[in-house]
């Protein structure tokens, strides 16, 4: 994440607006793999990459999409 931001501040600023990122399993057993979700205020865009659940790739990627609407919705 870009340095002149603070991750937990800008997760805050987006759950206050309703804005949340989370993950949906897409099969089941240990180590799933995964779709990204993006709730904006109700509507819900599920993304279309898969990810390894808990992996460093998704948690970057967590990070990048909170940037993302904060940055495109929040300001």
């Amino acid at each position: 994440m870009d340095g002149k931001y603070n991750k937990d501040d800008i997760r805050m600023a987006c759950w206050n607006k309703n804005c949340f990122v989370y993950y949906k399993p897409v099969e089941q057993g240990k180590n799933k793999m995964v779709k990204l979700e993006m709730d904006l205020q109700g509507n819900i865009r599920t993304g279309t990459q898969l990810y390894k659940q808990d992996s460093k790739e998704i948690l970057n990627k967590i990070d990048e999409m909170y940037l993302y609407i904060y940055q495109k919705y929040l300001t």
